[in-house]
């Protein structure tokens, strides 16, 4: 017998065994692993896709000044870019002197911003001085022809704080502010201080030249014109103003006769929302009776020559409460695609908010909520809804802030709804929303500080949804804010 043969034989078998359970070892821990769940990332979860500069884990906080600064407003534009505006203090040794801000972030958060840098006068593009009041950019529209639409309030002296007045002002697609192509001749009323250079490219709607007025929301037109809402004070109490511009910067006179419209319907009328229905005619919103606690929401239809539409709740208004005897504060409004009308808002004096839903006559929506077109709620601790959109499927999105606990600190706070108004639990982790403390995500911030959102939109291109707003860095040093959710 070969005995070397025979031991060479045994050798190779006990090779042969352990790199087969070798094999079966590196196997087996493999599908294990794989076969192990893994968190995924769900709606309302944060968009960690925000990879631009500054940008941790789907927020931003952009400094601006060592003061108070804050955003109000978010436009998403078709290329998934988002513009955020609001307004900064532009003196850094008093908080209370503020002038218009703008910001653009990629769909990614990154560049170009176009609101960068000086434009051929040497004026920097991101911010506009108007006065040294408290002025605040409170909106930002895309025209038909890429122009950007900016509507807000500010003081009509820029030496001295006086008179606010509701304004507009008009960016071209390069940032620098359109001074060929809107208020071209530098027009302004006899009580606005300021020169006839520095006028051009923005106008003062002037609902009173004695009293302040104040805009706060805006749209436009199928023609391209320009429609802005808010309030005029007179003496002791408010009315709304609504007002038509052309896309020149002219009010438009085929609008209630000279481009201005106000009422005063309860006397104290605060319009807070509008949007333009595709044949041209107005709705807006807000709250009538606005100082008293018991103030009532309101919807209202004009027709496009500025009368109350009658077709739309045989007056051309529609007020109601939400059911808790206090002030109904709406913030914001949106049509869905069936054209029934949505709003939404907090109740002061609660620590609730509120969704409602009306049909396109103005008759409230019974299908909507408890059947009365209502719905109120208190997610959290305390509830302020500021904004709200429509997604793609009618379901509606509720943006602003919340108190979490007994300190009353503010988070972000986005909640999602079903068409029929119930909460939405695919969303938020099943309980319908989320709740965000900045400095939890973002090392700008400590956590536990006061972060509020106002202003929020829909990504056309992704879905997701930025909330806009401000975080308290501590006292008077606050600081734009922004996250990004998946949606």
């Amino acid at each position: 017998m070969d005995l070397s043969f025979s031991h060479e034989t045994r050798l190779n078998k006990v090779r042969n065994a352990w790199f087969r359970f070798l094999i079966f070892a590196i196997t087996t821990v493999v599908c294990i692993f794989f076969s192990i769940p893994t968190a995924s990332a769900a709606d309302g979860d944060l968009d960690t896709s925000m990879t631009g500069a500054n940008w941790q884990e789907g927020t931003r906080i952009q400094p601006t000044s060592n003061l108070k600064d804050g955003a109000y407003d978010v436009m998403a534009k078709a290329d998934g870019s988002w513009t955020v505006g609001g307004y900064w203090s532009n003196r850094n040794d008093s908080h209370t002197h503020h002038s218009w801000f703008l910001r653009q972030y990629s769909s990614v958060g990154g560049s170009p911003n176009p609101f960068t840098g000086d434009d051929s006068a040497g004026y920097d593009k991101d911010r506009l001085f108007w006065s040294p009041g408290q002025d605040h950019q409170k909106k930002t529209l895309e025209m038909a022809d890429g122009r950007y639409a900016m509507v807000g309030y500010a003081g009509t002296s820029t030496t001295q704080t006086r008179d606010y007045d509701c304004v507009i002002a008009v960016r071209k697609t390069d940032g620098s502010l359109d001074k060929t192509g809107f208020n071209s001749s530098g027009s302004k009323p006899t009580t606005v201080v300021m020169s006839t250079a520095n006028a051009k490219g923005r106008m003062w709607v002037a609902f009173s030249n004695a009293n302040n007025d104040y805009c706060y929301d805006g749209d436009i037109a199928p023609d391209g014109k320009i429609v802005v809402c808010g309030t005029r004070q007179t003496s002791g109490s408010k009315n709304i103003a609504v007002a038509r511009v052309t896309t020149t910067g002219e009010l438009d006179t085929t609008f209630s006769g000279d481009g201005k419209k106000t009422d005063d319907w309860n006397g104290d009328d605060v319009c807070r929302a509008v949007r333009v229905l595709a044949d041209g005619k107005i709705l807006i919103a807000g709250t009538t009776n606005d100082q008293d606690s018991s103030g009532d929401a309101f919807v209202a239809k004009f027709d496009t020559f500025g009368s109350l539409d009658t077709s739309f709740s045989s007056d051309g208004i529609h007020t109601f409460d939400t059911g808790e005897n206090a002030r109904d504060i709406v913030n914001d409004m949106e049509i869905q695609s069936d054209g029934k009308i949505v709003i939404g808002g907090a109740i002061d004096g609660s620590t609730k908010s509120f969704i409602a839903r009306l049909n396109a006559d103005g008759t409230m929506d019974s299908s909507f909520g408890g059947g009365d077109g209502i719905v109120t709620t208190q997610l959290t601790l305390n509830d302020n809804f500021e904004s709200i959109e429509i997604a793609a499927d009618d379901k509606i999105l509720a943006g602003g802030w919340t108190n979490t606990v007994s300190d009353w600190r503010s988070d972000f706070l986005l909640a999602k709804f079903t068409t029929a108004g119930a909460v939405d639990t695919s969303f938020g982790g099943g309980d319908g929303f989320t709740t965000l403390d900045m400095g939890t995500k973002n090392t700008a911030l400590s956590s536990g500080n006061d972060d509020r959102a106002y202003g929020m939109d829909i990504s056309p291109v992704t879905g997701s949804v930025m909330l806009a707003g401000q975080s308290i860095i501590s006292g008077n040093n606050r600081h734009f804010a922004m996250a990004v959710f998946l949606n």
